[in-house]
């Protein structure tokens, strides 16, 4: 099957387009920007071949003018075209009158498949073929698992099998150890040792009956306090069951008052509905269009009537035809090609003459003939001209070859003669290998002298960085420090009274900054005036009952008023009075600013107590100074023998990591280097005197002791590489020598030979030469004359030729001069009175063409005017027949006007949608109402008087709840500790009882464990038994097919797929091109997901060959692959193409240039934000 034609029309963005995929061309890659409606058509694509209910991000952009359009192509079926329209939330099937379908129309062209299964099989994405790759990586490359995956389009099978045999082995140890922790297992044995304790355990006798009873009555207590519970929970339950039900009841309610509205119309079904409508839409689309094509009828007959033309020029139209297309050639022959011609004429009779004078002058031009030589013969001439040429050349050459070797060998004789014997290397060579055997030695003395001077620039420049030592390294390496345990712990102690304190001095800070806001507070109250408090008034009473306690004394006592001490102007009755003033004047204040007194007071109580503890701080303060002394006098204690004056612990021990250490430790470097250095030193001075020795014997140079032996080795090699350079320099002129003389023998044989085949060479010229004399004496000039002679006969040639298509060509000019007189004398026209017969034709061509178009406008009008006629009785057919259908409608439902019967459609439609709403709205209802009956959810919802009230009345039983919970509760601990008793009383009939119990439960657990483990276990063997037998089906042609494919996807860079075999399991191996195999694991993402890719085309290409063609479609698969295997890839999919067509969708200008180069099978579409076109 092919999709031929695809058209959207008021979908999104598509307003109108269609796209037409013809027959021919299988693979279409679909190109367009990110937001440009790609991904929209692909899903518009499935819609359309399945239909369905409308995804829910595309339901909002579909309305009644919404349409999807195909045509589909099936080799064996007849053609399709069919469309379709929503319906509701649904794709509808319809054909071309509008009327409904059948989807089992569909089937036969879809090959029976529903749209899930078309998409796992026929389509491809990036995501699909990452997640494939994945699972490849997931089942370890296992080859049952991955034919099954890419056969079926799924992924992550291993994950399953992994997922149903990690459950069987929590369910099942089928060994049965005693130890097992497996569900089943752990269960029997609990079940086994439950009914042997049930055994073992026996009854003591019957006076446990009185406390049973007791723990009877406990349990009806507890029994009637659970049913009040289960009762308060019910209204709980129901609470709040009111609470969730209430909107939905009251939407359901509104919707059933306005369906209500709604009862006289009749129920009608989705497609009458829609039947009607279109056939009222139809009627006045029908109704419109036969108007315009009445208008249109009479403008077309109009312009019908206003054109006339001449008939008896249209019937020479052939004739005028003919002349028209020979006039330019009349022209061009006449004014051009015979004036021409006869130029050339002349010029070619001037050129032969004088070739002919400077081969023969004798000849004339009229018996050129006999100085003809035949073909035969001239091609042997030119060749045995060019071999003379050729041998006096060679001959030449080959005897300067001579005089060159002849050269060649004095010299290298020369060369020899001055060569002397040269030295033997030998015995230098093993003592120049023992030296390179020890290195660079003045390299390694440079080198360890730069160490151990860089070693003590390293100790001078950490040294200068601090100031706690100033002696030497030697003896710093000798003191005597405190452990590290101790510097840790000094160090700690330290922080913690630096840490304490810094906490003392922030909180005196924190409480000297209150007591200053305290103050501050207690000046802002007293500057509106004094303010007593209660210490205030407790001082003034005290001194008015002090000076009371006086005046009594005066008066009851008769003490003298002078015994007491008094101000000068004032008496004891003046003081006692003002003192009363005073306390109550202090009390009258202290109950009119009652507030500002309050605050005083609590602010003067908070300074009292803000003051109290500064003090506390500041002697925490001098107890933190005190002890931090004594720590500090230990700490200096433990340095002394050292002789360092310490720092503090924290920086002493960054002392000791940043300088003591690293110092001592690069001292012993430096002194490391040092002994090598001197070492160094002695194995110089040994091979030095090893090398003097071996050079005296040739009379080379001694050494010096200062200099480099690396230096001097280089010397002694040059002087051996020389010796040996040397020595094969004379072997080889020997051998050059030996070479030379026996090029020099050959060369001369060469010379006599060439020699010899140049004389016969010139015997056979001078025959030539007597049989055709005018050729000359010279071979070179024979070859000149013979290029003339054929020149000359070739110029004779073309002037008879000439002269010949002169004469031809008169004779067409006269002949369409008559033809021109014959036409203008049936036309009655003068060529007088043209300037030119040319002139005359052309005129008369354009005359034609005028007349020929007012005829063809005349028969276009005729034919438009009949088409017309027959819309216009067609449109009056189908306004009778929609007009009737109409009319039976309005009389069925009492309609007396169109618009009322669209106003009932619109009504049966709201009502319809009513239903459904209810109908929601009812299972939301019972949704909520944990799926009570209707009728009882509604009464509930009736009997709830105020929604609004509902949390409170919740929360009051909640509150009871918890209220019985806590006695239920304590009742419960009491039934406890009465079973407790129980159990002691008769210990063994409870145990008995409680064995016997669990043991029951515990079987029940077996039982659904057992169960649970057939199921899982079962699925699990079914499903590999599966995969084997899918495995050895389609193994064979599948892994050939998908080796083929991976070695194209990878560019040969893997050579083969095959089946491995690791402890009995099937494995899918790739063979790379050096013949190694390579794993699924070993591979990388991208290459993993093209063997995914491969074996999905593996499957559809034997799907193909089986089955009938269905469409792939595409979506970037690409992403992941490189241009090299994109452009692989893309050849590919266009081999597919001549099987079944393709259609790939694409962002990616990449893909569409990489495309336009792999076949003409492809077609290349662009999409737009508002239509598609295609590229090319």
């Amino acid at each position: 099957m092919k999709i031929q034609k695809i058209g959207i029309e008021s979908v999104l963005h598509f307003k109108r387009f269609e796209i037409d995929l013809g027959r021919d061309n299988s693979f279409h890659i679909f190109y367009g920007p990110n937001e440009a409606g790609k991904s929209t058509l692909l899903k518009l694509l499935i819609d359309l071949l399945f239909g369905g209910k409308i995804d829910e991000d595309l339901k909002q952009h579909f309305d009644t003018r919404s349409r999807l359009e195909a045509i589909l192509h099936h080799t064996s079926l007849p053609l399709i075209h069919f469309y379709r329209k929503r319906r509701y939330s649904k794709l509808v099937l319809v054909g071309e009158d509008g009327k409904d379908l059948s989807h089992d129309i569909l089937s036969p062209y879809l090959s029976g498949y529903q749209k899930e299964q078309y998409a796992l099989l026929f389509g491809f994405d990036h995501e699909r073929l990452r997640k494939g790759g994945e699972s490849l990586l997931q089942s370890g490359g296992h080859a049952g698992i991955s034919l099954f995956e890419s056969g079926g389009g799924i992924q992550y099978l291993q994950q399953i099998l992994q997922q149903l045999n990690d459950r069987t082995k929590e369910l099942l140890d089928p060994t049965f150890r005693k130890s097992s922790s497996k569900l089943l297992n752990k269960s029997w044995k609990q079940y086994k040792d439950s009914m042997n304790a049930v055994k073992e355990k026996g009854l003591r006798g019957e006076d446990w009956h009185k406390k049973a009873n007791e723990i009877d009555e406990k349990k009806k207590a507890l029994t009637l306090l659970q049913e009040e519970l289960e009762k308060i929970q019910g209204e709980i339950a129901k609470k709040r069951r009111g609470q969730r039900i209430w909107k939905p009841y009251r939407d359901r309610k509104n919707l059933l008052s306005q369906f209500e509205t709604l009862k006289g119309i009749p129920t009608l079904s989705e497609e009458m509905i829609q039947y009607v409508t279109d056939v009222l839409e139809n009627y006045q689309k029908v109704k419109g269009e036969k108007a315009k094509g009445k208008a249109k009828y009479t403008q077309k007959q109009s312009l019908e009537e206003q054109i006339r033309y001449d008939q008896k020029i249209l019937q020479l139209g052939t004739e005028i035809h003919s002349l028209n297309e020979k006039v330019q050639q009349y022209i061009t022959r006449k004014m051009k090609e015979i004036p021409e011609d006869r130029r050339s004429m002349n010029e070619w009779k001037e050129e032969a003459r004088l070739l002919l004078a400077s081969i023969a002058p004798s000849v004339p031009i009229q018996e050129a003939d006999q100085l003809q030589i035949p073909y035969s013969d001239e091609e042997d001439i030119l060749m045995l001209a060019e071999d003379i040429k050729k041998w006096e050349l060679s001959l030449q050459g080959e005897r300067e070859r001579l005089d060159e070797q002849s050269f060649e060998r004095s010299k290298i004789q020369r060369e020899l003669d001055g060569m002397k014997d040269p030295v033997d290397p030998a015995p230098f060579e093993q003592l120049i290998r023992q030296v390179q055997r020890e290195g660079d030695i003045d390299d390694q003395i440079e080198k360890t002298k730069r160490e151990w001077e860089m070693g003590k620039q390293t100790i001078r420049r950490i040294q200068k960085e601090q100031n706690i030592w100033t002696e030497s390294i030697q003896k710093l390496a000798d003191i005597s420090i405190p452990l590290q345990e101790t510097i840790e712990k000094y160090t700690e102690r330290w922080t913690e009274l630096e840490k304490k304190k810094e906490e003392i001095e922030q909180g005196l800070v924190k409480e000297k900054q209150q007591l200053k806001d305290t103050i501050d507070r207690l000046e802002q109250i007293e500057l509106g005036g004094y303010v007593p408090v209660e210490d205030d008034l407790k001082r003034a009473r005290m001194n008015r009952n002090e000076h009371w306690d006086q005046v009594k004394s005066v008066w009851l006592e008769n003490q003298k008023e002078e015994n007491w001490d008094f101000s000068d102007i004032e008496s004891l009755a003046t003081t006692f009075e003002r003192s009363m003033e005073e306390a109550d004047e202090i009390a009258d204040l202290m109950r009119r600013e009652s507030d500002r007194s309050a605050k005083r007071a609590n602010l003067l109580l908070q300074k009292q107590q803000t003051e109290k503890g500064i003090g506390q701080l500041e002697e925490r303060l001098l107890a933190n100074e005190r002890e931090f002394s004594a720590l500090k006098e230990n700490w200096e204690k433990e340095w002394e023998i050292s002789g360092i004056e310490p720092k503090s612990p924290r920086e002493m021990k960054e002392w000791l990591n940043a300088f003591y250490r690293p110092v001592l430790e690069e001292w012993k470097k430096v002194k490391e280097s040092e002994h090598q250095y001197d070492d160094m030193l002695r194995k110089k001075a040994t091979l030095l005197n090893e090398l003097k020795n071996a050079v005296q014997t040739i009379g080379f140079q001694s050494p010096s002791d200062e200099e480099h032996i690396e230096i001097f080795l280089q010397k002694i090699e040059t002087f051996v590489k020389k010796a040996e350079e040397k020595r094969i320099n004379i072997e080889n002129l020997k051998n050059r020598l030996k070479d030379s003389e026996l090029k020099i023998a050959v060369q001369k044989q060469k010379v006599e030979q060439l020699d010899k085949q140049l004389q016969i060479a010139k015997e056979k010229w001078e025959k030539i030469q007597r049989k055709y004399p005018h050729l000359g004496e010279n071979p070179e000039v024979a070859k000149s004359t013979i290029e003339k002679l054929r020149k000359l006969f070739q110029i004779i040639s073309n002037m008879n030729r000439t002269e010949q298509s002169i004469r031809n060509k008169n004779a067409d000019c006269e002949d369409f001069e008559n033809q021109v007189k014959d036409l203008a004398k049936r036309l009655s026209e003068n060529l007088s009175d043209y300037p030119s017969i040319e002139s005359f034709v052309r005129t008369l061509r354009e005359t034609y063409e005028m007349e020929k178009e007012k005829k063809t406008k005349a028969d276009e009008i005729r034919k438009q005017l009949k088409e017309i006629e027959m819309e216009i009785l067609e449109n009056e057919q189908k306004e009778a027949e929609y007009k009737q259908i109409l009319e039976s409608y309005m009389n069925t439902y009492h309609c007396t006007t169109y618009d009322e019967l669209q106003e009932l459609l619109h009504r049966a439609i709201h009502k319809k949608d009513l239903e459904e709403k209810i109908q929601d709205t009812e299972e939301r209802l019972m949704e909520a109402g944990d799926f009570l009956p209707l009728d009882q959810l509604e009464k509930e919802a009736e009997s709830i008087e105020n929604p609004d009230i509902l949390p409170n009345q919740i929360e009051q039983l909640e509150e009871k709840f918890e209220e019985l919970e806590t006695r239920m509760k304590d009742e419960k601990e009491h039934l406890w500790q009465l079973e407790r008793e129980f159990e002691e009383m008769n210990e063994t009939k409870t145990d008995a009882i409680m064995y016997s119990q669990k043991a029951e439960s515990y079987l029940a657990e077996v039982d659904q464990y057992w169960n649970e483990y057939l199921r899982f276990e079962l699925a699990k063997r079914l499903l590999q038994r599966a995969i084997d037998q899918y495995r050895r089906k389609n193994e064979s042609t599948v892994i050939k097919k998908a080796s083929n494919f991976f070695q194209q996807l990878t560019i040969d860079h893997y050579k083969q797929l095959i089946i491995d075999y690791e402890e009995n399991v099937p494995l899918l191996v790739a063979i790379d091109r050096r013949g190694e195999k390579r794993k699924v694991h070993e591979m990388s993402d991208g290459t993993r997901d093209q063997l995914y890719l491969a074996l999905r085309l593996a499957f559809v290409e034997n799907h193909l060959d089986d089955s009938d063609p269905l469409p792939l479609i595409m979506d970037d698969i690409f992403v992941h692959f490189d241009d090299e295997r994109t452009k692989a890839t893309l050849a590919i999919l266009n081999e597919f193409a001549s099987k079944t067509q393709i259609l790939y969708f694409t962002h990616h200008q990449f893909v569409v240039d990489a495309a336009k180069h792999i076949g003409a099978n492809l077609r290349i579409h662009h999409i737009e934000n508002k239509q598609m076109e295609p590229v090319e």
